[in-house]
Protein backbone atom coordinates (compact mmCIF):
# COMPACT_ATOMS: atom_id res chain seq x y z
CA UNK A 1 0.00 0.00 0.00
CA UNK A 2 1.26 3.50 -0.71
CA UNK A 3 1.67 5.71 2.23
CA UNK A 4 1.90 9.23 -0.06
CA UNK A 5 2.58 11.12 3.87
CA UNK A 6 5.12 9.17 4.97
CA UNK A 7 7.41 8.43 1.17
CA UNK A 8 6.91 4.94 2.24
CA UNK A 9 5.09 1.23 1.01
CA UNK A 10 3.43 -0.69 3.74
CA UNK A 11 4.20 -4.80 3.10
CA UNK A 12 1.55 -7.36 4.17
CA UNK A 13 1.48 -10.85 3.84
CA UNK A 14 -2.01 -12.83 2.97
CA UNK A 15 -3.42 -15.28 5.31
CA UNK A 16 -4.19 -18.68 2.65
CA UNK A 17 -6.94 -19.31 5.23
CA UNK A 18 -8.90 -16.45 5.60
CA UNK A 19 -7.67 -13.62 3.20
CA UNK A 20 -7.04 -11.33 6.03
CA UNK A 21 -3.86 -9.03 5.85
CA UNK A 22 -0.76 -9.03 8.28
CA UNK A 23 1.30 -5.88 8.21
CA UNK A 24 5.40 -6.93 7.82
CA UNK A 25 6.52 -4.03 7.62
CA UNK A 26 7.74 -0.49 5.41
CA UNK A 27 10.29 0.45 3.07
CA UNK A 28 11.07 3.46 1.81
CA UNK A 29 9.65 5.09 -1.56
CA UNK A 30 10.43 8.26 -3.73
CA UNK A 31 8.27 11.55 -2.50
CA UNK A 32 4.37 11.31 -2.35
CA UNK A 33 4.14 7.46 -4.01
CA UNK A 34 0.75 7.46 -5.23
CA UNK A 35 0.04 3.62 -6.70
CA UNK A 36 1.67 0.50 -6.35
CA UNK A 37 1.35 -2.56 -8.85
CA UNK A 38 2.89 -5.86 -9.25
CA UNK A 39 4.48 -7.76 -12.25
CA UNK A 40 2.21 -10.64 -14.25
CA UNK A 41 4.63 -13.28 -12.25
CA UNK A 42 4.54 -11.94 -8.90
CA UNK A 43 8.35 -11.07 -8.45
CA UNK A 44 8.41 -7.09 -8.91
CA UNK A 45 6.30 -4.35 -7.68
CA UNK A 46 6.81 -0.83 -9.18
CA UNK A 47 5.75 2.18 -7.31
CA UNK A 48 4.63 5.84 -9.00
CA UNK A 49 6.25 8.26 -6.89
CA UNK A 50 3.67 11.56 -7.92
CA UNK A 51 6.12 14.14 -5.70
CA UNK A 52 9.43 12.95 -7.58
CA UNK A 53 8.27 12.17 -10.51
CA UNK A 54 9.81 8.72 -10.76
CA UNK A 55 8.87 4.81 -10.26
CA UNK A 56 10.49 2.90 -7.40
CA UNK A 57 11.06 -0.89 -8.00
CA UNK A 58 11.61 -3.65 -5.69
CA UNK A 59 12.13 -7.74 -5.84
CA UNK A 60 9.63 -9.50 -3.99
CA UNK A 61 9.93 -12.85 -2.42
CA UNK A 62 7.33 -15.06 -2.76
CA UNK A 63 7.52 -16.62 0.13
CA UNK A 64 5.00 -19.62 0.96
CA UNK A 65 2.23 -18.04 -0.92
CA UNK A 66 1.82 -17.60 -4.37
CA UNK A 67 -0.91 -16.71 -7.36
CA UNK A 68 -1.21 -17.69 -10.71
CA UNK A 69 -0.90 -15.41 -13.36
CA UNK A 70 -3.87 -14.99 -14.21
CA UNK A 71 -5.03 -14.57 -10.50
CA UNK A 72 -7.79 -17.45 -10.27
CA UNK A 73 -5.75 -19.70 -7.97
CA UNK A 74 -3.51 -19.50 -4.62
CA UNK A 75 -1.39 -21.80 -3.17
CA UNK A 76 0.09 -22.06 -0.01
CA UNK A 77 3.41 -24.44 0.97
CA UNK A 78 2.32 -25.67 4.89
CA UNK A 79 5.79 -26.42 6.62
CA UNK A 80 4.35 -28.16 9.65
CA UNK A 81 2.34 -30.16 7.83
CA UNK A 82 4.27 -30.49 4.97
CA UNK A 83 1.90 -30.19 2.10
CA UNK A 84 0.66 -27.72 -0.29
CA UNK A 85 -2.96 -26.04 -0.35
CA UNK A 86 -5.01 -25.15 -3.35
CA UNK A 87 -7.23 -22.30 -3.10
CA UNK A 88 -10.12 -20.64 -5.90
CA UNK A 89 -10.08 -17.11 -5.61
CA UNK A 90 -13.25 -15.36 -5.92
CA UNK A 91 -12.57 -12.47 -8.69
CA UNK A 92 -15.34 -10.24 -6.67
CA UNK A 93 -14.38 -10.44 -3.10
CA UNK A 94 -11.14 -12.21 -2.68
CA UNK A 95 -12.60 -15.07 -0.91
CA UNK A 96 -10.19 -18.09 -0.74
CA UNK A 97 -11.85 -21.73 -1.42
CA UNK A 98 -9.93 -24.46 -0.98
CA UNK A 99 -9.92 -27.18 -4.05
CA UNK A 100 -7.72 -29.77 -3.08
CA UNK A 101 -4.39 -30.70 -0.55
CA UNK A 102 -1.24 -32.72 -1.87
CA UNK A 103 1.64 -33.79 -0.16
CA UNK A 104 4.77 -32.39 -0.87
CA UNK A 105 7.85 -33.57 0.95
CA UNK A 106 8.80 -33.13 4.24
CA UNK A 107 9.09 -29.06 5.50
CA UNK A 108 8.25 -27.17 1.96
CA UNK A 109 8.86 -23.39 2.71
CA UNK A 110 8.23 -21.88 -0.79
CA UNK A 111 6.36 -22.04 -3.65
CA UNK A 112 6.13 -20.20 -7.27
CA UNK A 113 3.78 -20.34 -10.07
CA UNK A 114 4.65 -19.99 -13.93
CA UNK A 115 2.41 -19.89 -16.88
CA UNK A 116 -1.27 -20.50 -16.54
CA UNK A 117 -3.52 -23.32 -15.24
CA UNK A 118 -5.70 -24.99 -18.33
Amino acid sequence: MANSGDNAISIYSVDAASGQLRHSGYVLAGAAPQSVTVDPFGKFAYVANNGASSVSGYSIDAGSLAVDPAGKFAYVANINSGNVSAYIIDAVTGTLTTVGIELAGTAPVSIATTGTVQ
